[in-house]
């Protein structure tokens, strides 16, 4: 199953359809976004428990490091499996 974070703000600012992501990703599949970086770690608690295997990132280097800064506190690195992580390219800085 694949997760997708999206950072709002970047969305708006580079008018990214998000109905085109919506549409490639299967029913089992989770997007969510965020307004900032406090949700992160909401959002990545979600992925946990829903098992997430790849968590895609669209967003700038803010939104990749609260990502990487939330997996520290969320995941067990001992215990769970963790999750990939893909960057998108033209979202972000």
């Amino acid at each position: 199953m694949i997760g997708v974070i999206v950072n709002e703000q970047k969305i708006k600012n580079k008018k990214v359809d998000m109905s085109e992501l919506s549409s490639i990703l299967r029913p089992s599949d989770c997007l969510e976004k965020t307004s900032c970086r406090e949700e992160v770690p909401e959002v990545l608690k979600y992925f946990r428990k829903n098992n997430i295997d790849s968590i895609i990132i669209a967003g700038g280097d803010g939104t990749i490091n609260s990502v990487v800064e939330g997996m520290i506190q969320v995941y067990d690195f001992y215990l769970d499996k963790i999750p990939t992580l893909v960057t998108t390219r033209k979202v972000g800085t």
